[in-house]
């Protein structure tokens, strides 16, 4: 029997975890959903929802200042059986507490209450864990874990203004 010399690639494994002391500056109870704030292109973007049921990483048209769009129109049936047509994709640079990713996003132009969704192509390509009752999204980088904390009060804001979207 000869046994392998080749050496072995050694992986890290950072191990993410929540804790209660994670909520302690949360308004308790809630049902809020994930909203955070990060620098897309060179902006500054608020009212992103972190969403792990979508396969899309919708960005609406209102929110691109200017921008390309590239690639061609495509189809987004909503959960609730809607269908929109998108205006085509873009490639935009994420960046969040020091990890940057580049991020396809498929082009809405429709009155919508979150400027940006990152759905499950995000959270994968970060490695990233969100948790809606911790109200934050943490993933690995370079230097240990990384952490961004959810608005609750920017999420109720874009609660109530999806409801009135709908109304109309």
């Amino acid at each position: 029997m000869e046994v392998s010399r080749e050496p072995r690639e050694i992986k890290t494994i950072t191990l993410i975890a929540f804790k209660e002391f994670d909520t302690q500056h949360l308004a308790k109870p809630h049902d809020d959903m994930l909203v955070i704030t990060l620098d897309i292109a060179t902006f500054e973007v608020s009212k992103v929802l972190i969403d792990n049921g979508s396969l899309v990483d919708p960005i609406f048209l209102s929110t691109l200042q200017r921008a390309d769009i590239v690639g061609p129109p495509t189809l987004l049936i909503c959960f609730t059986s809607e269908i929109s047509m998108s205006l085509g994709t873009i490639r935009l640079l994420v960046l969040v507490a020091g990890v940057s990713k580049i991020v396809e996003f498929t082009v809405f132009d429709r009155p919508a209450a979150y400027n940006v969704i990152l759905g499950t192509s995000w959270i994968y390509q970060m490695k990233a864990v969100p948790s809606m009752y911790h109200q934050c999204v943490k993933f690995p980088t370079p230097n240990g874990v990384g952490n961004v904390k959810g608005d609750q009060k920017m999420s109720r804001s874009c609660y109530l203004i999806s409801h009135r979207l709908k109304i109309q």
